[in-house]
């Protein structure tokens, strides 16, 4: 698709990533410059979290959320399986209100939509839409953790695993040639550069003025924390492999990686395993309720062993969630059976009366 109308051929993007990365700052730029992202109507309105619009379409948002709910998953606990849960039998009625939703949008040449748990539904959308491009929206795991933080939805550790997760899933489920890595950081720098970095990863041809435009909504208030704060994390361990992705993430988005690590180690080589690796905070604060210690060493064995019991325990409360939405939805079922025996009691009983 040509944005000045012409059609070569019909262009569809998913704008994903991990919750407070950027995604919507991006959508808007990228609806700036001619995708079709709904009707205003059909947009999540504004509010103080996002006040320029969080550029979600409501029913692809109500999807991907009754889409995690069916195999027992959320937006913070992501599908047990990455890849054949979209097989389960009780996506079938969801899948077709998305195929019907998805050819909503065939009068489009140029459309797409926004929401971060794409990250952990996109196997099922590229199924329906085999040709679909995903922009990943990627922002420090450290600035990620603080945001959320700030608004009360986690603690540090939760939310840099689960950093981690959505990427995993999303470079798992879209191939390099069907993604295009943007980093959050990069348009505070040169917003139009990336910009058009992007557009020509996605094949399109958008004039000049117009990205220029589209970037003018680029205000330094949208950046809500500035660079990696360390402090978000008491303690600051975080284990190689989110540096290790993160670091990928980086060179695949053209970043770099030097200025991209703020706030990590400068030991690159560092430990092989996922032991945590030590950012350079001030002071010995205790993490998650663990004691200070002097011993490094001592310290990251504590740790460690603290976050493969939180990975055990994440597990069990996933089991735990699947079983109980499974009850919840034998409960409803057989309380419409008891609600048909009274309403047929009822007549019946009405009938009795009159006789």
């Amino acid at each position: 698709a040509r944005y000045d109308g012409r059609i070569l051929a019909m262009t569809t993007i998913c704008i994903a990533g991990m919750h407070r990365s950027g995604t919507s700052m991006i959508a808007r730029l990228l609806h700036e410059c001619g995708v079709y992202l709904g009707s205003a109507s059909e947009l999540v309105p504004a509010t103080p979290d996002n006040e320029d619009g969080h550029w979600e379409h409501l029913r692809f948002l109500a999807l991907n959320i009754a889409i995690l709910a069916r195999v027992g998953a959320g937006w913070d606990l992501p599908p047990s399986v990455p890849l054949r849960w979209k097989d389960h039998p009780s996506l079938a009625p969801i899948r077709s209100e998305a195929a019907e939703l998805v050819a909503g949008f065939r009068g489009h040449a140029l459309w797409g939509w926004k929401d971060p748990r794409s990250a952990l539904t996109l196997p099922l959308w590229l199924e329906l839409i085999p040709d679909l491009q995903v922009v990943v929206c990627v922002r420090h795991p450290l600035d990620v953790a603080g945001s959320l933080i700030d608004r009360g939805g986690s603690s540090g550790a939760f939310a840099v695993n689960l950093w981690q997760e959505y990427y995993r899933r999303i470079l798992a489920a879209a191939p390099p040639e069907k993604r295009v890595v943007t980093h959050y950081e990069v348009y505070f720098q040169d917003s139009q550069r990336e910009l058009e970095r992007v557009l020509n990863r996605l094949g399109l041809a958008v004039p000049e003025r117009v990205v220029e435009n589209a970037c003018a909504a680029v205000a330094p208030r949208l950046r809500h924390r500035r660079g990696a704060s360390p402090s978000v994390l008491q303690g600051g361990e975080i284990p190689l492999s989110v540096v290790d992705l993160y670091r990928d993430l980086c060179a695949e988005a053209g970043t770099d990686w030097e200025e991209a690590r703020r706030g990590f180690s400068s030991d690159e080589a560092g430990p092989t395993d996922d032991r945590p690796a030590t950012l350079p905070l001030a002071g010995n604060t205790p993490v998650m309720g663990l004691p200070a210690s002097p011993d490094p060493t001592e310290r990251a064995d504590h740790l460690w062993a603290h976050s493969m019991t939180l990975s055990k325990q994440l597990r069990e409360m996933r089991d735990q969630c699947a079983t109980l939405l499974t009850q919840v939805v034998q409960l409803r079922q057989r309380n419409a059976f008891l609600e048909a025996q009274v309403a047929n009691l009822t007549g019946q009983n009405k009938v009795d009366t009159a006789e």
